[in-house]
């Protein structure tokens, strides 16, 4: 996990010195593990903005506002059934048809 965050760190030095580290800390206790990595990598990278989004509400940025993202590291596989549900609008806000129509 460290080594994972260090190379994240640096890239993130190298371009815009943001990094969003992306996990599920609120289900899955791994991904509390792999916060609590890269927030203590992170001291050693103190020229770098860290910040941290779910992995839902990630996908969704992706797709709505993807210039807010500059580095993006992930202890996760990748959760592409997120993009979908980002992308699809609310059944309560989609218009609907008559039965019959």
């Amino acid at each position: 996990m460290e080594r994972i965050a260090r190379v994240a760190f640096e890239a993130a030095r190298k371009r815009g010195k943001r990094l969003c580290s992306v996990e599920k800390s609120n289900v899955l206790e791994v991904s509390q593990l792999w916060k609590e990595v890269v927030i203590r990598v992170g001291k050693e990278y103190p020229d770098v903005e860290l910040s941290h989004m779910y992995i839902d509400n990630a996908a969704m940025q992706l797709l709505r506002n993807p210039k807010y993202f500059d580095v993006v590291v992930t202890g996760e596989a990748p959760r592409t059934s997120a993009v979908p549900a980002a992308m699809a609008p609310s059944a309560q806000l989609a218009p609907h048809a008559p039965p019959g129509c």
